[in-house]
């Protein structure tokens, strides 16, 4: 039956990302200008890692990515920003144990300086697990994470903190909670603080989102349905300021729902979660570009190009100053006649920000039947393409304004 899920999720994920025709996004005129500019690509191929798996990560200027498994050695490159001819490769020997981890458990990969820290979350019933690699001393370290806590993403805070964080609509008894920032200290192998912030709406969380994120010692979680945003202290777990905006069209008026939340059969709920959703501006995704600077990507309602507008702000001494506003971004069609590649803003992939750079993690397309402005998927292709692995790539690119950062 987990199975039938998974391929069914995979089926809906490809024929929404086919929507998107290959995702080249042009943005609307405005007096404002955002700059979307390619470096480098690195490419990982299909079958290595579970599909959903965050492959990458990144530490200041550095970037780190997992790019193979063979035999009982893992790979990981290490590449520095702006010098990626001088990639190191750097192969760390693992048990049979951690092979089968990496190898069957959806990945979530975190860095500070020469460590990763990669959250390894079970689609069986077993409890999650932690690895910790050290690639400056070619050592592996295992934790379990009980599944019960249902998280979804972690951050390495430094050598010794973990910080695992997630919002989601669980079923009663499937997690502990609905929502939680938690932060476990690597030597003392137990959990030292948590909360568990309020999410407005939680039936949301069921739509792809993304809406806490960690960068830099800031921590941000955002709501969906209300335009505020709250920073944290990522040690304390209190909140240090918040973000919010009155922003033009958005109602604030409380979401009723016909459902029940905690219906067991959510089908009809998610439907109603998906028509109230094309109905209101709510907030996408949130992304900590570095200390000082955030990104708010907003869904706006009755839009049939998938169209996302864009707000930056950045921190000016003690307050959060808007420096982009608005910026819409939509999917454009296009001929081609090879694979192509998902882009960012309106799709469902992972982001970082680093330093002067954004990054993010994609997949190439299987090439299309006919060659058309919107290339034309048989049902026959892609269900063949469910069961195929799909190559992932790494993708470093600059954002930049016509305002200083």
């Amino acid at each position: 039956m987990q199975n039938l899920l998974n391929n069914f999720n995979r089926t809906i994920k490809i024929l929404a990302i086919l929507i998107l025709l290959g995702g080249f996004f042009l943005a609307k005129s405005s007096a404002q200008s955002l700059e979307h500019k390619k470096y480098w690509q690195f490419e990982i191929e299909g079958n290595q890692f579970i599909e959903g798996s965050k492959l990458f990560s990144s530490y200041e200027d550095t970037l780190f990515y997992l790019s193979s498994i063979v035999k009982n050695r893992v790979t990981i490159q290490k590449v520095p920003l702006g010098h990626n001819k001088n990639t190191e490769t750097h192969s760390i020997n693992i048990s049979s144990e951690v092979k089968a981890i990496l190898r069957s458990y959806e990945l979530y990969t975190s860095s500070y300086k020469s460590t990763l820290a990669i959250y390894c979350k079970s689609r069986t019933r077993s409890n999650d697990k932690l690895l910790i690699i050290d690639i400056s001393k070619n050592l592996v370290d295992t934790f379990e994470i009980e599944r019960i806590n249902g998280f979804e993403q972690c951050d390495l805070i430094n050598d010794s903190l973990v910080l695992f964080s997630h919002i989601y609509n669980y079923m009663p008894g499937d997690a502990a909670s609905k929502t939680s920032l938690a932060l476990f200290h690597l030597k003392k192998r137990y959990f030292i603080n948590r909360r568990y912030p309020l999410f407005n709406d939680i039936g949301f969380s069921h739509l792809e989102s993304f809406w806490i994120d960690y960068n830099r010692n800031t921590l941000i979680f955002s709501q969906s349905t209300s335009y505020h945003i709250d920073t944290y202290n990522p040690i304390t777990l209190t909140i240090k300021d918040s973000i919010t905006r009155k922003y033009p069209g958005w109602s604030n008026k409380k979401i009723n729902y016909k459902y029940d939340v905690n219906t067991q059969y959510k089908k009809n709920y998610i439907q109603e979660i998906v028509s109230i959703s094309n109905r209101i501006y709510r907030i996408d995704k949130v992304y900590a570009l570095d200390s000082n600077l955030l990104m708010v990507v907003v869904r706006p309602p009755k839009r049939e190009d998938n169209a996302r507008y864009i707000d930056l702000w950045k921190k000016e001494e003690s307050s959060w100053e808007l420096i982009l506003d608005r910026y819409e971004v939509t999917p454009a069609p296009f001929f081609f006649l090879s694979r192509k590649e998902i882009q960012p803003f309106s799709s469902s992939f992972y982001f970082e920000g680093s330093g002067s750079y954004f990054i993010y993690q994609s997949f190439l397309l299987p090439p299309p039947i006919l060659v058309a402005i919107k290339p034309f998927y048989t049902f026959r292709t892609t269900n063949k393409n469910i069961n195929q692995p799909l190559k992932t790539r790494i993708n470093v690119t600059s954002l930049k304004t016509k305002h200083a950062w």
